[in-house]
């Protein structure tokens, strides 16, 4: 007799059954991943297993205790890796926090320490800008000079007229370089020949002035002004480190020193699944959606976005996702006074404090910038909108950022850099704040964590001194991009 073919035991489930049940637990746990913290080990972010305890060390003063929570919260939701948050008030260190690990290894005996240091983007816009208002205190520059006065060969390509206030403001026509004159990580280190390779490019605008953020490029240009016009001919990083970073003792260092190289914590990256589900869901379904400009940068190779952002250099290979690149001791050796500052949320915060104490040093009584210069330095200059982040932002003629969003009601000055780092005063308020971290988002001018560790300052400020301010929780539509 033929054999019988058996049937299938009834109540048995097939593979092909169990797809739909798979699929949703795969999609179920997929879209955990991506709506928890991005900075969570895989295991703890898929299953809640493993999380580490993430160490924080710091001090703060009596009733901004509101702040360390805050800054734990960041820790626990998922938000960081390793981060350091400093606030000053009336010329005193208030908030004292670092907390997490030095990088994604996730190892308790490797802590992030406030010795730890970041690249942190165009904050360090912030401190150039400190640099140069500092450099025209000692009488050796003027905003309204043309920089060819000192720099004859950037007179090229309708560039003549350019001045100084012009380059601080965004408004010299360097937003972005012809790819023949974007600069490599390996071409920044000789400024003689980065010099000779940038001094040529015509104006962007055709020598009409135009605000259009520089985003990389300005740092390059002022590091040869400075070095044309200090009577020591130092370079910018040289000059930071030997009037303002050694004298005041102050982390902070334009092209490292190598011997610091162990010091520098890597940036972590968001992963591609992150960034996916968050270029391909609607934005309603996101807690932190990634800007239009910055999508309209990375995805228009054509658009002036993409020149100014991503094609003026530093040139990377293909392969190099933001922010990898820049773990590259190249990078950190350079000195791009417009992305490479090397530094913690001490130093900017230090940075800041002097500021918001009226350009004097707090700590030890040190005029860093005369009270002529940074009266002129604050002057607003006039408002357009910029054709770079398609945003009206004020710039003062020192070149740093004025922005009345960040706390409703009130005008603080600064910038900030990509992926979340920040350096913002009020003198008025004299209140300072600094914020570093090395796991990066892609957000305006400050993302969910520094937001609520602003709060929750200014919470404990309110209650110290009988005010009241409100704090927008998540950055506007109309705030620009720090990139």
């Amino acid at each position: 007799m033929p054999s019988k073919t058996p049937n299938p035991k009834k109540g048995g489930l097939s593979l092909r059954s169990q797809l739909p049940l798979l699929l949703s637990i795969s999609l179920g746990l997929l879209y955990r991943h991506v709506t928890t913290g991005p900075y969570h080990p895989h295991t703890c972010a898929l299953f809640n297993l493993n999380c580490p305890e993430y160490p924080i060390s710091g001090r703060v003063e009596r009733g901004f205790e509101g702040v360390r929570e805050a800054f734990e919260r960041n820790f626990k939701e998922g938000e960081e890796v390793g981060a350091g948050f400093y606030a000053w008030m009336d010329g005193k260190p208030v908030v004292e926090l670092v907390g997490g690990f030095f990088d994604r290894d996730y190892d308790i005996k490797k802590p992030y320490t406030e010795d730890s240091l970041n690249l942190v983007f165009s904050s360090s816009k912030a401190v150039t800008g400190i640099a140069i208002a500092h450099l025209i205190s000692q009488g050796h520059l003027s905003y309204t000079d043309r920089i060819a006065k000192y720099w004859p060969e950037f007179a090229q390509g309708n560039k003549e007229n350019v001045t100084v206030a012009d380059l601080m403001g965004h408004r010299a026509g360097v937003s972005f370089l012809d790819a023949s004159r974007a600069p490599s990580p390996s071409d920044i280190l000789d400024l003689d020949a980065l010099a000779e390779k940038i001094a040529s490019q015509p104006h962007n605008f055709g020598g009409k002035p135009t605000v259009g953020y520089h985003a990389t490029t300005r740092g390059w240009y002022i590091n040869e002004l400075v070095r044309r016009a200090d009577p020591l001919h130092r370079s910018l990083g040289t000059y930071i480190r030997q009037e303002l970073a050694t004298p005041l003792n102050i982390s902070y260092h334009l092209g490292l020193d190598p011997s610091y190289d162990h010091l520098v914590s890597p940036l972590n990256g968001l992963t591609p699944f992150y960034l996916l589900y968050h270029i391909l869901t609607p934005k309603s379904w996101q807690k932190e959606p990634i800007p239009e400009l910055l999508l309209q940068a990375q995805l228009n190779p054509s658009s002036l976005q993409h020149r100014a952002l991503m094609a003026s250099g530093p040139t990377f290979g293909w392969w190099e996702i933001w922010p990898a690149g820049y773990n590259k001791p190249d990078i950190w050796h350079g000195e791009s006074g417009s992305f490479s500052g090397m530094t913690n949320a001490k130093g900017l915060s230090r940075f800041a404090a002097i500021m918001a104490n009226g350009g004097v040093d707090p700590l030890t009584g040190t005029t860093v910038i005369s009270s002529s210069t940074l009266s002129k330095a604050l002057e607003p200059l006039p408002l357009s909108t910029d054709q770079v982040l398609n945003k009206t932002i004020q710039f003062t003629t020192g070149g740093w950022g004025q922005l009345d969003t960040l706390i409703q009601g009130q005008t603080w000055t600064g910038w900030a850099g990509a992926g979340g780092s920040m350096i913002w005063w009020n003198q008025k308020e004299k209140l300072a704040i600094g914020y570093v971290m090395n796991s990066v988002k892609l957000q305006p001018l400050g993302d969910l964590r520094s937001r609520r560790l602003i709060k929750a300052f200014m919470d404990a400020v309110d209650g110290v001194r009988g005010t009241k301010h409100t704090v927008p929780e998540h950055a506007r539509k109309d705030d620009p991009v720090a990139v």
